[in-house]
Protein backbone atom coordinates (compact mmCIF):
# COMPACT_ATOMS: atom_id res chain seq x y z
CA UNK A 1 0.00 0.00 0.00
CA UNK A 2 1.36 3.29 -1.12
CA UNK A 3 1.66 5.84 1.98
CA UNK A 4 0.78 9.72 1.22
CA UNK A 5 3.83 11.07 1.28
CA UNK A 6 3.86 14.81 2.06
CA UNK A 7 7.80 15.32 1.75
CA UNK A 8 10.82 13.54 -0.55
CA UNK A 9 12.74 10.98 1.23
CA UNK A 10 16.16 9.67 1.10
CA UNK A 11 16.17 6.44 -1.31
CA UNK A 12 19.67 6.07 -2.31
CA UNK A 13 22.54 7.56 -1.07
CA UNK A 14 25.05 7.70 -4.18
CA UNK A 15 28.84 8.62 -5.12
CA UNK A 16 29.66 9.68 -8.46
CA UNK A 17 31.98 11.89 -10.76
CA UNK A 18 31.06 15.21 -12.23
CA UNK A 19 31.52 16.39 -15.90
CA UNK A 20 35.23 17.48 -14.26
CA UNK A 21 35.92 14.12 -13.41
CA UNK A 22 35.84 15.06 -9.48
CA UNK A 23 33.93 13.00 -6.74
CA UNK A 24 30.35 14.38 -5.85
CA UNK A 25 28.27 12.51 -2.73
CA UNK A 26 24.88 13.18 -2.65
CA UNK A 27 21.45 11.42 -2.13
CA UNK A 28 18.45 10.32 -4.14
CA UNK A 29 15.76 11.85 -3.12
CA UNK A 30 11.94 10.48 -4.19
CA UNK A 31 8.60 11.28 -3.63
CA UNK A 32 5.74 8.78 -4.08
CA UNK A 33 2.15 9.73 -4.87
CA UNK A 34 -1.11 8.00 -4.97
CA UNK A 35 -1.39 7.58 -8.33
CA UNK A 36 1.71 5.43 -7.96
CA UNK A 37 3.97 7.75 -9.67
CA UNK A 38 7.44 7.97 -8.23
CA UNK A 39 10.21 10.74 -8.73
CA UNK A 40 13.59 10.71 -7.96
CA UNK A 41 15.71 13.75 -7.66
CA UNK A 42 19.62 13.58 -7.39
CA UNK A 43 20.38 16.32 -4.41
CA UNK A 44 22.95 17.04 -2.10
CA UNK A 45 20.52 18.44 0.38
CA UNK A 46 17.11 17.91 1.48
CA UNK A 47 16.12 21.43 0.96
CA UNK A 48 17.47 21.31 -2.53
CA UNK A 49 15.82 18.39 -3.41
CA UNK A 50 12.11 19.56 -1.58
CA UNK A 51 12.63 22.87 -3.51
CA UNK A 52 12.73 21.23 -6.48
CA UNK A 53 10.13 19.00 -5.81
CA UNK A 54 7.99 21.99 -4.70
CA UNK A 55 8.62 23.63 -8.47
CA UNK A 56 8.27 20.71 -10.42
CA UNK A 57 4.55 20.04 -8.55
CA UNK A 58 3.77 23.76 -9.35
CA UNK A 59 4.44 23.26 -13.23
CA UNK A 60 2.57 20.01 -13.48
CA UNK A 61 -0.12 22.25 -11.36
CA UNK A 62 -0.02 24.96 -13.79
CA UNK A 63 0.02 22.77 -16.78
CA UNK A 64 -2.58 20.65 -15.77
CA UNK A 65 -4.27 23.90 -15.26
CA UNK A 66 -3.75 25.10 -18.62
CA UNK A 67 -5.04 22.25 -20.56
CA UNK A 68 -8.57 22.45 -18.38
CA UNK A 69 -7.82 19.75 -15.77
CA UNK A 70 -7.28 21.55 -12.66
CA UNK A 71 -6.65 18.22 -11.03
CA UNK A 72 -4.57 19.58 -7.63
CA UNK A 73 -7.32 22.58 -7.23
CA UNK A 74 -9.22 22.39 -4.20
CA UNK A 75 -13.03 22.40 -5.17
CA UNK A 76 -14.43 24.63 -2.47
CA UNK A 77 -18.34 25.38 -3.27
CA UNK A 78 -19.01 28.91 -3.52
CA UNK A 79 -21.67 30.31 -1.04
CA UNK A 80 -24.88 31.64 -2.76
CA UNK A 81 -27.09 34.64 -1.78
CA UNK A 82 -30.51 34.01 -3.75
CA UNK A 83 -28.67 32.51 -6.68
CA UNK A 84 -26.35 34.46 -7.19
CA UNK A 85 -23.69 33.55 -9.45
CA UNK A 86 -25.93 29.78 -10.20
CA UNK A 87 -26.41 29.57 -14.02
CA UNK A 88 -27.64 26.81 -15.90
CA UNK A 89 -27.26 25.60 -19.69
CA UNK A 90 -29.63 24.07 -22.06
CA UNK A 91 -27.74 24.10 -25.34
CA UNK A 92 -28.10 20.91 -27.36
CA UNK A 93 -30.59 19.22 -24.37
CA UNK A 94 -28.07 19.41 -21.70
CA UNK A 95 -29.57 20.24 -18.39
CA UNK A 96 -26.40 21.74 -16.96
CA UNK A 97 -25.57 23.88 -13.64
CA UNK A 98 -22.51 25.89 -13.08
CA UNK A 99 -21.28 28.56 -10.50
CA UNK A 100 -19.42 31.38 -11.75
CA UNK A 101 -16.77 32.84 -10.01
CA UNK A 102 -15.76 36.49 -10.52
CA UNK A 103 -12.66 36.49 -9.41
CA UNK A 104 -11.40 34.07 -12.31
CA UNK A 105 -14.31 33.61 -15.11
CA UNK A 106 -14.15 30.00 -14.52
CA UNK A 107 -17.34 27.90 -13.62
CA UNK A 108 -17.36 24.95 -11.29
CA UNK A 109 -20.22 22.54 -13.48
CA UNK A 110 -22.23 21.12 -10.89
CA UNK A 111 -22.69 17.47 -10.03
CA UNK A 112 -25.78 15.96 -11.33
CA UNK A 113 -25.30 17.95 -14.50
CA UNK A 114 -26.52 16.30 -17.49
CA UNK A 115 -24.68 16.42 -20.62
CA UNK A 116 -24.81 14.67 -24.08
CA UNK A 117 -22.39 11.42 -24.93
CA UNK A 118 -22.52 12.74 -28.33
CA UNK A 119 -20.99 15.39 -29.81
CA UNK A 120 -21.31 17.61 -32.93
CA UNK A 121 -19.18 16.36 -36.21
CA UNK A 122 -17.58 19.58 -35.81
CA UNK A 123 -16.74 19.73 -32.41
CA UNK A 124 -12.84 19.88 -32.69
CA UNK A 125 -12.19 18.87 -28.96
CA UNK A 126 -14.74 16.08 -28.79
CA UNK A 127 -12.12 13.65 -28.16
CA UNK A 128 -10.55 15.56 -25.35
CA UNK A 129 -14.10 16.51 -24.15
CA UNK A 130 -15.84 13.27 -24.19
CA UNK A 131 -12.43 11.96 -22.47
CA UNK A 132 -12.41 13.94 -19.58
CA UNK A 133 -16.89 13.95 -19.24
CA UNK A 134 -16.35 10.03 -19.22
CA UNK A 135 -14.08 10.08 -16.61
CA UNK A 136 -16.21 11.71 -14.10
CA UNK A 137 -19.76 10.84 -15.10
CA UNK A 138 -21.80 7.85 -15.21
CA UNK A 139 -24.08 7.24 -18.59
CA UNK A 140 -28.21 7.58 -18.35
CA UNK A 141 -30.38 5.13 -20.41
CA UNK A 142 -31.64 8.54 -22.32
CA UNK A 143 -28.11 8.83 -23.49
CA UNK A 144 -26.44 11.53 -21.66
CA UNK A 145 -23.31 11.23 -19.49
CA UNK A 146 -24.50 12.62 -15.28
CA UNK A 147 -21.69 14.27 -13.43
CA UNK A 148 -20.79 12.49 -10.70
CA UNK A 149 -18.86 15.09 -9.29
CA UNK A 150 -18.45 18.77 -9.78
CA UNK A 151 -15.85 19.69 -12.47
CA UNK A 152 -13.84 23.09 -12.72
CA UNK A 153 -13.43 25.08 -15.77
CA UNK A 154 -11.77 27.60 -16.73
CA UNK A 155 -13.44 29.70 -19.27
CA UNK A 156 -17.42 30.29 -19.91
CA UNK A 157 -16.85 29.25 -23.41
CA UNK A 158 -15.13 26.36 -22.39
CA UNK A 159 -17.63 25.28 -20.11
CA UNK A 160 -20.68 25.77 -22.34
CA UNK A 161 -19.03 23.52 -25.20
CA UNK A 162 -18.12 20.92 -22.79
CA UNK A 163 -21.15 20.81 -21.47
CA UNK A 164 -23.22 20.88 -24.88
CA UNK A 165 -20.89 19.07 -27.26
CA UNK A 166 -20.02 21.75 -29.61
CA UNK A 167 -18.32 25.04 -29.65
CA UNK A 168 -20.42 27.43 -27.28
CA UNK A 169 -20.12 31.30 -26.54
CA UNK A 170 -20.87 30.66 -23.18
CA UNK A 171 -20.92 34.29 -22.02
CA UNK A 172 -24.17 34.13 -24.16
CA UNK A 173 -25.36 30.40 -23.32
CA UNK A 174 -25.02 30.47 -19.53
CA UNK A 175 -28.21 32.00 -18.32
CA UNK A 176 -29.34 32.36 -14.51
CA UNK A 177 -32.97 32.00 -13.23
CA UNK A 178 -33.81 35.63 -14.06
CA UNK A 179 -32.81 35.39 -17.85
CA UNK A 180 -29.54 37.05 -17.69
CA UNK A 181 -26.64 36.08 -19.05
CA UNK A 182 -23.12 35.94 -17.94
CA UNK A 183 -22.93 38.48 -20.75
CA UNK A 184 -25.66 40.74 -20.05
CA UNK A 185 -24.24 40.68 -15.60
CA UNK A 186 -20.49 41.30 -16.21
CA UNK A 187 -19.43 42.57 -19.72
CA UNK A 188 -22.05 44.74 -20.74
CA UNK A 189 -22.15 48.30 -19.47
Amino acid sequence: EIKDELKPRVRQEIEELDENNEKRTGDVYGQRFKCEIQFNIFSTTYEQAEDIMEEFFDDVKLLASFIGCPIFEKQEMTKLKKGENLFHIKVRDCDAHAIYNETDHSLRILKGSLLPQSTVPSYRDGEKRNAIIAAMSKPTKDGFWELQRDYVVNSPSTAASYCAGRSCNGWIHWINDAGQSLDDLYRSE
